[in-house]
């Protein structure tokens, strides 16, 4: 708290708004994931909307790792890191970063059958 610690009572607004920053990006995802669990629920999995779903997954994924490193960055330099801190961001930084790959893995893969099907009804 900042009466135990005054030092770092500076810190306080800009942790919290970039704690804050990431629900943007976090909200936004978890709707598209709402999204597509019910495109495909609904058997529309194989469509154009389902691509642009995950890439916009892949995109929030990639938003919440880059506010967490700047984060992360930013109390390394005012020498407020503690090693707790830091263990949490690195499992929130590889846990969005696994999230993102994985669903450009899944978007490039989607985006290439919807391509192949489109070469497929060209050719019948």
């Amino acid at each position: 708290s900042a009466v135990e610690n005054p030092e770092f009572a500076y810190l306080k607004l800009p942790v919290l708004l970039g704690l804050y920053a990431t629900e943007i990006p976090f909200f936004l995802a978890l709707y598209q994931a709402d999204r597509l669990i019910q495109s495909i629920e609904s058997g529309k999995a194989f469509t154009l909307e389902a691509a642009n779903t995950l890439r916009m997954i892949k995109i929030c994924a990639w938003v919440i790792t880059g506010i967490y490193s700047a984060g992360a960055l930013f109390l390394l330099l005012q020498g407020a890191l503690h090693p707790g801190i830091a263990a949490a961001g690195l499992v929130i930084v590889l846990a969005s970063m696994t999230i993102s790959v994985f669903s450009a893995l899944l978007h490039e893969m989607l985006s290439h059958a919807l391509e192949m099907n489109s070469d497929n009804e060209l050719t019948i």
